[in-house]
């Protein structure tokens, strides 16, 4: 350390009474965590840097008693033995690379959630256009049975999209029903919030408890509309606790129900259905789980009906392809 700052900080500990205050008030504290209780022992601890550390003068008393059990007796064996450097390095690798993935996810959510609107928008402008030059496509022969095929597909996707407003129309009345019970202030506001933001995985139900605690802790509630908890902290849990298990019921045995009886699907295989989209493909298979096995029971019941029938009416199918005709 240079001089001249040794010199500036031993002046500054002489001259200043701000250092005699404070090693007055906090000697005691100090003392306990063996940390310099005077000006002039702070300079000399500055000025002799080299000075053994509590540690280190604590291995050095129990050396023998360390010695025989095999254990550490310096620092850098202390070190060495434990790991700490490779440990603090994994765990800071660790805690880096799960922030990187809460990141990337978050920006990849809010991505789809801003531009799903517009794709959306696009597609419904464009929508006739796109569906009169699509079926100009299909062969004239098959034209009308893929039309009719068509038409029953969109009826799945339809319903699909009426049960998911069916579905957050109950989740928003069950609720604001909750909510209001719970004594949460402004409770229909927040359960019209929570139903908006419903069909928003993981991050919905995220920002949902964040709501709840901010209004609770806000207006200092304790109570629900039957009992005071007498403690706000006990009440938010409460409240948080309630709105989570409510909420992993709805998506378990309501949503599903809901959703599967507007596509056509009996509840059991609803239940069957999203779970399997789930367990196969993460969450985008849970979203599409509906849609895709709408879409799959239509073609299969023509091709049932076709399969056991005499004749291929149903199909409108040419005997002979035109390309083969005389």
């Amino acid at each position: 350390m240079p001089s001249e700052f040794r010199a500036w900080l031993e002046e500054r500990t002489r001259s200043d009474s701000y250092y005699n205050n404070f090693f007055r008030v906090f000697g005691e504290d100090l003392a306990a965590v063996e940390l310099p209780q005077s000006r002039e022992a702070l300079v000399k601890a500055i000025n002799n840097p080299e000075e053994v550390s509590p540690l280190d003068a604590w291995l050095a008393r129990k050396k023998s008693l360390l010695e025989r059990l095999g254990l550490p007796t310096t620092r850098d064996e202390l070190e060495e033995r434990l790991g700490v450097e490779n440990t603090v390095r994994r765990m800071a690798d660790g805690a880096i690379g799960a922030a990187a993935s809460v990141i990337s996810y978050l920006v990849s959510s809010i991505f789809w959630i801003i531009f799903t609107p517009i794709i959306t928008l696009f597609i419904l402008l464009d929508y006739d256009r796109l569906r009169r030059r699509s079926l100009s496509w299909i062969p004239p022969s098959i034209r009308p049975t893929a039309t009719e095929l068509l038409n029953e597909i969109g009826g799945v996707l339809s319903g699909y999209v009426r049960g998911l407003i069916l579905s957050v129309m109950l989740y928003t009345t069950l609720m604001a029903v909750l909510l209001s019970v719970l004594g949460v202030p402004y409770a229909i506001f927040l359960a019209v919030l929570f139903g908006a933001i419903y069909l928003i995985p993981y991050i919905g139900n995220f920002i949902s408890v964040v709501l709840i605690g901010i209004t609770i802790v806000a207006f200092g509630k304790t109570s629900t509309l039957f009992y005071d908890f007498g403690n706000m902290n006990t009440y938010l849990l409460v409240c948080i606790g309630a709105f989570l298990l409510v909420g992993i019921l709805y998506d378990q045995l309501v949503h599903p129900n809901v959703v599967g009886r507007n596509v056509g699907l009996p509840p059991v295989v609803s239940f069957f259905v999203i779970f399997s989209g789930g367990a196969l493909f993460g969450l985008p298979g849970m979203i599409l789980a509906f849609p895709v096995a709408g879409t799959v029971k239509v073609i299969l019941d023509r091709l049932i009906r076709f399969t056991t029938g005499v004749t291929g009416d149903d199909l409108n199918l040419p005997r002979v392809p035109s390309r083969h005709a005389s």
